[in-house]
């Protein structure tokens, strides 16, 4: 969570400084995220070299291990193929909202810094709990993964909340730090006051995907994502900008109503898969 947060920190600086200073538009803010990035995953490199971490990050140590690389693609596929799903969907939203004119284009520009502090915790907490699943369902505690599930879940919710109530309470305030353009301020309240509870209702779908994820039910979350970005997300962004037009407001639900559903979907499947292995537990117990 460290490295990933001064990522953002530094891709926000960065942003401030090649684009309002520099003059160099989308491209500044492309290069500010390149850059960030790099040196997280340096920092990150240089961490883990000090922590005698168990790769050494050596040349000659980058080669496929046959079994192992199996084993990753058969997780990891199904993930990287939902991120895709989840990317191809928010272009098609950008290309609707850009369609809106230059100062919904601007709205969402700025939406999109604070998406990835709101989000922060809950991506972060979604990693941690994916690992800490899998640690207590290979020592046979599913009862303690699950009370992480909801401790994790709660804690990232809190977080999410507080950027939630600074977009309910003064959504002025958010778009100024960016932008002070009064016609962009103006669009943006509508839509940061709607967009804003899609904090909240991500972040229950980012903790719920990470604790499926420790516990290798990636093509769950594949299909989940990609129910929510092909069918859920794709069609009503068709519908809200034909019927709706130019309303950020309405448009900003749409995050938010997509979010809702998967979070509801996800929910019902993690309870009930976590019904179902108390019961498999419970009946290996008795034939014991």
């Amino acid at each position: 969570m460290v490295f990933v947060g001064i990522a953002c920190i530094l891709n926000i600086v960065l942003d401030f400084i090649l684009v309002k200073y520099f003059y160099l538009g989308v491209a500044g803010t492309a290069l500010a995220t390149v850059i960030s990035q790099t040196v997280s995953m340096v920092i990150a490199v240089i961490y883990l070299k000090k922590k005698d971490f168990l790769f050494d990050f050596q040349l000659s140590s980058f080669r496929p291990v046959g079994s192992i690389a199996k084993k990753l693609a058969l997780i990891g596929i199904p993930i990287s193929f939902q991120e895709l799903m989840i990317r191809i969907s928010f272009l098609y939203l950008m290309l609707v909202m850009n369609n809106c004119g230059v100062f919904a284009a601007a709205v969402v520009g700025v939406s999109s810094k604070y998406d990835v502090f709101a989000m922060l915790t809950g991506t972060s907490m979604a990693n941690a709990l994916a690992a800490i699943t899998a640690q207590n369902i290979g020592a046979g505690r599913p009862e303690r993964a699950r009370k992480s599930l909801w401790y994790g879940l709660g804690f990232a919710v809190f977080a999410a909340s507080l950027f939630w109530f600074w977009a309910q309470l003064s959504p002025e305030s958010m778009i100024s730090l960016f932008i002070n353009d009064p016609n962009v301020i103006a669009a943006g309240v509508p839509f940061f006051r709607s967009c804003s509870y899609d904090y909240i209702l991500v972040t229950f779908v980012f903790c719920l995907n990470g604790y499926l994820n420790g516990r290798q039910k990636t093509v769950w979350t594949m299909l989940s994502s990609s129910v929510g970005a092909l069918f859920l997300r794709i069609p009503m962004v068709g519908l809200f900008g034909k019927y709706f037009g130019n309303d950020l407001g309405m448009l900003g639900k749409i995050a938010p109503a997509v979010s809702g559903i998967m979070a509801c979907y996800t929910l019902a499947y993690v309870l009930f898969e976590s019904r179902f292995c108390s019961l498999r537990s419970q009946e290996e117990k008795k034939q014991k």
